[in-house]
């Protein structure tokens, strides 16, 4: 792409024409049309040609229900975020990154009831959840109806799952 005549080898200003008072360096620039190509789930949903050191806005895909979207990846492994404030060199591939939302569900047993809580796969369930139940002190939360394991706050998330409260009576 023809981009036009400079007075500077930095291209910075234009070169408008005009009459000289003598001789003069012109630089001409040429600039590459670069393609941007955006993955979502292996599959080719859009291709943007820009012009090189342009800078691009993110692309607004429809939700996936059930995932979260984390934002754009130059590479299909998802290790490397995209700058959407970079100047675009070459062409490009760019990743959307998915992430699965599991649900969380909480019996209280007799206790306040809680709202379930959508947790990101491989995030951590916040240990500070609890609810109350009078006459009864609160002894955490299970994985099984007959506590027989309690649920471990440090373990990532996996899939979905229903904890229970377990309660012990208060002596007075």
């Amino acid at each position: 792409y023809w981009n036009g005549w400079f007075i500077d080898s930095t291209y910075q200003t234009r070169y408008e024409g005009g009459p000289l008072d003598g001789d003069i360096i012109l630089y001409g620039q040429w600039l590459e049309i670069i393609n941007i190509n955006w993955y979502s789930n292996n599959e080719l949903v859009q291709t943007d040609k820009k012009l090189e050191f342009e800078t691009i806005d993110s692309l607004t895909l429809a939700p996936i229900e059930g995932y979260a979207f984390e934002g754009w990846y130059i590479d299909p492994d998802f290790k490397t975020r995209y700058d959407f404030e970079s100047e675009l060199l070459a062409d490009i591939n760019l990743y959307a990154k998915w992430t699965k939302i599991h649900t969380i569900t909480f019996v209280t047993n007799g206790g306040v009831a809680l709202p379930s809580q959508e947790v990101l796969d491989g995030a951590k369930l916040q240990a500070s959840i609890a609810t109350t139940r009078d006459g009864y002190q609160f002894d955490g939360w299970y994985t099984d109806y007959a506590f027989t394991t309690k649920y471990n706050f440090d373990s990532e998330v996996h899939s979905d799952m229903t904890l229970y409260a377990k309660w012990l009576k208060k002596i007075y």
